[in-house]
Parts: C-alpha cells; structure tokens; sequence
C-alpha cells in the first residue's frame, strides 16, 4: 500500500457544463494516473490526499464517492475549498496517464 499527495488535475474537453476530472498528478514525483485507476488504488488499500497549504498542511483524504451512472473521486468535504480538488492547479489535457 502506498500513498501518494494530488497536486494537480486533468480536467475532461467536454467545456464548463459537463467538464470533470478525467486523471490526477503529482509533477514533482513524476505521476499521473486516470480517477478510474485512482478509484482501483484505493479500493486495493493505497490513499490518496490533498495538502490545505493554508490550514498548516493538513492532509486531506481523497475518497470513491458510488454515484450512478459514474463514480468518481473527491476530496474529503470540510470548512474550506482550499483543499478541493478543482482547486487544484489544472495539467494539459495532453498528459501521459499511469495505469495500475
């Protein structure tokens, strides 16, 4: 089991009224992985998280929530958006994806 800090997403070409995060990285440790291969780690016991660089670090945990038609991922809800996900700086669509 490992885990691994989010500090960036790769947002859908679908435009605003349909857009959703389609990968996750990390530039800084070289990673970039699909929400679909993101949800295969967590279930498989790796944890993913976010950093509230205004609230001293604080780690947040990244979570499957079960919707249908589609499940995705999202930051742990709290008090503040700081840690969300969609704040998160956005990588190009372009990016090499990691599987599983």
């Amino acid at each position: 089991m490992a885990t691994y800090q989010i500090t960036n997403v790769t947002m859908s070409e679908g435009g605003t009224k349909s857009e959703h995060i389609d990968a996750v990285g990390n530039s800084a440790a070289g990673w970039n992985f699909t929400v679909r291969t993101v949800m295969a780690m967590i279930l498989r016991g790796d944890t993913f998280f976010t950093v509230d660089k205004f609230d001293g670090g604080r780690h947040v945990p990244v979570t499957i929530v079960n919707a249908r038609p589609t499940s995705y991922i999202r930051s742990a809800p709290d008090r503040t958006t700081t840690d969300n996900l969609l704040s998160l700086p956005r990588r190009a669509a372009s990016a090499n994806y990691l599987g599983v």
